[in-house]
């Protein structure tokens, strides 16, 4: 998945899973990314332009 975009609702979407419980992997993959993008998604290290994240 190198070089893709994380959409805004992918990274709701993965916090959300974290939120009830579901592990980085499985939270990632209901959002539709890999686990490592997930693991900088709750590190904080996506830089975040009000648009689109590039991982």
């Amino acid at each position: 998945m190198q070089g893709k975009y994380i959409q805004r609702h992918q990274i709701q979407s993965y916090m959300k899973g974290r939120a009830i419980g579901h592990t980085q992997e499985e939270s990632a993959q209901v959002a539709n990314i890999s686990e490592p993008s997930g693991r900088r998604i709750e590190t904080g290290q996506l830089l975040d332009d009000n648009k689109l994240v590039i991982v």
